[in-house]
């Protein structure tokens, strides 16, 4: 048996530098929220995991005289779809989740934006339903909430189609821009003040 010097394939290691990883942390990925008259962009608190699915739903064209290879089905695309759900520590007092269960009660659009608060750049954002709230108070843990909602038009991808100006929610600032982190400074990129 012929034996290969495996080493030849791997990457140079110095053992000082740190490989470079590509991956991102779900812990810095935010989801926020506009507020309901679209002046200050929440970070949603409490939150613990959010995803967000997107389908395209598929039509079968087959038929007898019609079939792709013989046996294999043939299919066009059609329209497309989002929605997702986040979940986490219920807090009474939270500005995004108020605004998320208004929008429940009066059925009205939200803007959500995820965005990478490492990187401070959005990675997506659209117009949604809240679809149904969840609240679970167990007796040996702590109470914990989730919205699900479902998208309304399009899912931007802002990390593939960046905006000019990328608006961050108040204590993270956009990336070229100092931290809103300060009380002193009621005025921030987003547009308005502070409440």
């Amino acid at each position: 048996m012929k034996k290969f010097n495996i080493q030849m394939f791997a990457e140079p290691y110095d053992g000082i530098t740190s490989p470079k990883v590509n991956a991102i942390s779900g812990k810095d990925i935010l989801l926020c929220v506009w507020d309901s008259i679209g002046e200050n962009l929440l970070a949603l608190g409490g939150q613990q995991d959010s995803n967000v699915d997107q389908e395209a739903e598929v039509s079968e064209v087959s038929s007898k005289s019609e079939t792709a290879d013989g046996d294999w089905s043939v299919s066009v695309s059609g329209t497309k779809s989002w929605s997702g759900e986040v979940n986490g520590i219920y807090l009474a007092t939270d500005s995004a989740q108020s605004v998320l269960k208004e929008a429940f009660r009066e059925g009205t659009l939200v803007c959500l934006k995820w965005i990478n608060k490492k990187l401070k750049k959005g990675i997506y954002a659209g117009f949604a339903y809240i679809t149904s709230i969840s609240f679970e108070a167990p007796v040996d843990d702590i109470v914990t909430t989730s919205f699900s909602f479902t998208g309304n038009g399009k899912l931007v991808d802002l990390a593939s189609d960046p905006m000019s100006t990328d608006t961050m929610p108040q204590g993270v600032s956009a990336a070229g821009t100092e931290s809103l982190n300060t009380d002193a400074d009621n005025t921030s990129e987003m547009g308005g003040s502070e409440s």
